[in-house]
């Protein structure tokens, strides 16, 4: 579950991996509120989406020592054969981009609209949040609006 009333890290220590994962799904619940608030107007714009999978990029060198050291030391051997390639790795977001919205909607088995190696597939049940959805946009919102 998405901790909305502490994204900025103010009440708790920060941990790389448990933001990494609500960083993610934050993605999937704003693409989820915004797919249903397009539905609601004209539906010319779709939302997807794309996990890429493991992608081999130089991410590690902006974290620290102890990541950015194993990656170099032992990222070749062990961690690379399971990665993709920076090209392979944007397959998925291409296909989303260029496919058609029939083509793309007959695939669908459930409107997540979340796709994994250009496949659609179901979201896990943490990310079925529509009050979480509607209240991380409404979040949003009031976060943004300091900039504008």
């Amino acid at each position: 579950k998405i901790d909305l009333d502490d994204l900025f890290c103010e009440r708790k220590p920060y941990g790389l991996f448990t933001q990494y994962s609500q960083s993610k799904l934050a993605n999937i619940l704003f693409t989820t509120e915004l797919r249903r608030r397009e539905e609601q107007n004209d539906g010319l714009v779709d939302a997807y989406c794309i996990h890429p999978g493991m992608v081999r990029t130089n991410v590690v060198k902006n974290l620290g020592n102890f990541l950015r050291y194993g990656d170099e030391f032992f990222g070749p051997f062990i961690v690379a054969p399971m990665q993709k390639t920076p090209e392979a790795g944007a397959y998925t977001s291409v296909y989303c981009a260029v496919a058609s919205k029939d083509m793309l909607q007959n695939e669908q088995t459930c409107n997540t609209m979340y796709f994994v190696n250009s496949q659609m597939q179901p979201l896990k049940p943490c990310a079925q949040d529509d009050e979480g959805a509607k209240k991380l946009w409404e979040l949003t919102e009031k976060v943004v609006e300091r900039f504008m």
